[in-house]
Protein backbone atom coordinates (compact mmCIF):
# COMPACT_ATOMS: atom_id res chain seq x y z
CA UNK A 1 0.00 0.00 0.00
CA UNK A 2 1.32 3.43 -0.94
CA UNK A 3 2.15 6.14 1.55
CA UNK A 4 1.05 9.77 1.34
CA UNK A 5 1.85 12.78 3.48
CA UNK A 6 1.43 16.49 3.18
CA UNK A 7 1.79 19.90 4.71
CA UNK A 8 -0.27 23.03 4.21
CA UNK A 9 0.46 26.13 6.22
CA UNK A 10 2.56 29.24 6.54
CA UNK A 11 5.38 29.55 4.05
CA UNK A 12 7.72 30.53 6.91
CA UNK A 13 7.25 27.13 8.56
CA UNK A 14 7.22 24.92 5.44
CA UNK A 15 9.12 21.64 5.83
CA UNK A 16 12.85 21.72 5.20
CA UNK A 17 14.53 19.43 2.67
CA UNK A 18 15.81 17.41 5.63
CA UNK A 19 12.28 17.00 7.06
CA UNK A 20 10.97 15.91 3.65
CA UNK A 21 13.74 13.32 3.27
CA UNK A 22 13.13 12.02 6.80
CA UNK A 23 9.41 11.66 6.09
CA UNK A 24 10.10 9.82 2.84
CA UNK A 25 12.53 7.54 4.68
CA UNK A 26 9.78 6.61 7.15
CA UNK A 27 7.32 6.04 4.27
CA UNK A 28 9.76 3.85 2.28
CA UNK A 29 8.23 0.67 3.73
CA UNK A 30 4.83 1.77 2.43
CA UNK A 31 6.05 2.21 -1.11
CA UNK A 32 9.57 1.23 -2.08
CA UNK A 33 9.12 1.57 -5.86
CA UNK A 34 9.19 5.35 -6.14
CA UNK A 35 9.22 8.37 -3.87
CA UNK A 36 8.61 11.95 -4.87
CA UNK A 37 7.29 15.24 -3.55
CA UNK A 38 6.17 18.61 -4.83
CA UNK A 39 6.13 22.02 -3.15
CA UNK A 40 3.82 24.83 -4.24
CA UNK A 41 3.80 28.33 -2.75
CA UNK A 42 0.78 30.65 -2.75
CA UNK A 43 1.38 34.15 -1.43
CA UNK A 44 2.11 33.46 2.26
CA UNK A 45 1.08 29.76 2.20
CA UNK A 46 2.96 26.61 1.26
CA UNK A 47 1.76 23.18 0.16
CA UNK A 48 3.96 20.08 0.17
CA UNK A 49 2.67 16.71 -1.11
CA UNK A 50 4.73 13.53 -0.63
CA UNK A 51 4.13 10.09 -2.11
CA UNK A 52 5.75 6.66 -1.71
CA UNK A 53 4.66 4.23 -4.38
CA UNK A 54 4.08 0.51 -4.22
CA UNK A 55 3.69 -0.64 -7.85
CA UNK A 56 1.25 -3.51 -8.22
CA UNK A 57 -0.84 -3.22 -11.40
CA UNK A 58 0.70 -0.37 -13.40
CA UNK A 59 4.46 -0.59 -12.99
CA UNK A 60 5.33 2.12 -15.54
CA UNK A 61 7.01 5.36 -14.48
CA UNK A 62 4.00 7.26 -15.90
CA UNK A 63 2.04 6.19 -12.81
CA UNK A 64 4.50 7.80 -10.39
CA UNK A 65 2.98 10.51 -8.23
CA UNK A 66 2.46 13.38 -7.50
CA UNK A 67 0.43 13.94 -10.65
CA UNK A 68 0.58 17.54 -11.89
CA UNK A 69 -0.71 19.68 -14.71
CA UNK A 70 -0.76 23.43 -15.21
CA UNK A 71 -3.54 23.94 -12.63
CA UNK A 72 -3.51 21.01 -10.20
CA UNK A 73 -1.40 18.61 -8.19
CA UNK A 74 -2.66 15.39 -6.59
CA UNK A 75 -1.49 12.37 -4.65
CA UNK A 76 -3.78 9.52 -3.75
CA UNK A 77 -3.71 6.08 -2.28
CA UNK A 78 -6.25 3.82 -3.81
CA UNK A 79 -7.28 1.93 -6.87
CA UNK A 80 -9.16 3.11 -9.93
CA UNK A 81 -11.50 0.16 -10.31
CA UNK A 82 -12.64 0.85 -13.88
CA UNK A 83 -9.14 1.48 -15.23
CA UNK A 84 -9.64 -1.07 -18.06
CA UNK A 85 -12.73 0.76 -19.37
CA UNK A 86 -11.00 4.12 -19.06
CA UNK A 87 -7.99 2.79 -20.97
CA UNK A 88 -10.26 1.57 -23.82
CA UNK A 89 -11.91 4.97 -24.12
CA UNK A 90 -8.55 6.72 -24.18
CA UNK A 91 -7.08 4.44 -26.87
Amino acid sequence: MCGIAGYFGNKKSQPSSRNILNCQKVMAKRGPDNQAHIIRNFRDKSLCLLHSRLSIIDISAEANQPFSDSKSDIVFNGEIYNYKQIKKVGS
